[in-house]
């Protein structure tokens, strides 16, 4: 699965190999569903509505896919400035 994440972000960034960034942000991504499972009770207990109403688990998906989205695009813009 990390390999697939970096294959994916090298090809967004237009570079020839992974770096360090990639993998940091690769991690970043992937952890981002990985806490919502880890965290799952937790959240329950405190707030249930969050995940055990009709489509909650589809709307926090999507959220999550937005916030990975906006992760790529901050390390897209910091490469640009780096250039």
């Amino acid at each position: 699965m990390l390999s697939a994440v970096e294959s994916r972000l090298v090809k967004e960034f237009n570079i020839t190999q992974v770096d360090d960034a990639v993998r940091r942000l690769a991690f970043s991504i992937m952890g981002l569903g990985v806490h919502v499972m880890v965290s799952r009770d937790v959240m329950t207990q405190l707030l249930p509505d969050l995940m055990n109403s009709e489509g909650a688990i589809d709307t926090y998906a999507q959220q999550l896919v937005f916030f990975a989205l906006a992760m790529v695009e901050a390390e897209k813009q910091s490469r640009l400035k780096s250039v």
